[in-house]
């Protein structure tokens, strides 16, 4: 199967694609299938090769009950002032998913306020060969990424909102609506250039309505 991402936007954003594309179809087999898929610059577009077409695609995701992988980890951050109010005037509220959402594997759930410290107390400058016996530990691998999605957008706004939205839309989708939206995505980036305006709208009458998901409205 051959996808296409066009760099017809800024190239950080056209690269974050493409690894993201990469990164789904690598992770949706079993870890014990063997597949290749390669990025490939050919210029105008990113060409992502995957060794299996569409409909096998289907066939690993039902292998998975109709779970996608998560390609971003969950940041789990303190809730906020008001956030706490809502539980505390109802412990049963879904707010307490809002950063994890029920049936999220717990190794893609980075614990930001641990991760914080332990940044703050791994060596700066040693590299990672260099380490020592007694060294601090090193954060996660991931937390430089959310650490900065915690602290520059707005201080925060896009983590209590931003991320955690797109987060929740992503896991949303399962069972026959995961179905549908990874026939989208591969719909959407068979051919270059393709109509995003197109399948976005698609999505929004045709999926987005059917998600049955009252974890985080």
């Amino acid at each position: 199967m051959d996808l296409y991402v066009e760099k017809d936007t800024d190239l950080m954003r056209s690269t974050f694609v493409a690894v993201g594309l990469a990164a789904l179809f690598d992770q949706l087999p079993s870890f014990s299938e063997q597949r290749e898929v390669r990025i490939v610059d050919v210029g105008s577009a990113y060409h992502i090769t995957v060794p299996y077409e569409r409909e096998q695609a289907q066939s690993y995701l039902s292998a998975r009950e109709g779970r996608l992988p998560p390609l971003i980890p969950a940041i789990r951050k303190a809730f906020s002032g008001g956030e706490k109010k809502e539980l505390d005037a109802n412990p049963s509220s879904t707010v307490r998913y809002k950063y994890v959402p029920q049936g999220f594997p717990s190794d893609h759930i980075v614990e930001y306020e641990k991760e914080q410290q332990t940044a703050k107390a791994a060596p700066k400058k040693r590299s990672k060969d260099a380490r020592q016996e007694g060294d601090a530990p090193l954060p996660d691998r991931n937390y430089p990424l959310w650490a900065h999605l915690c602290s520059y957008f707005g201080k925060g706004s896009a983590m209590r909102v931003g991320y955690p939205s797109v987060l929740h839309t992503w896991h949303a989708h399962q069972g026959e609506m995961a179905a549908a939206l990874l026939d989208a995505i591969i719909t959407r980036y068979t051919y270059s250039p393709t109509a995003t305006a197109a399948v976005r709208d698609w999505w929004r009458a045709n999926i987005s309505p059917a998600l049955d998901y009252p974890d985080f409205a």
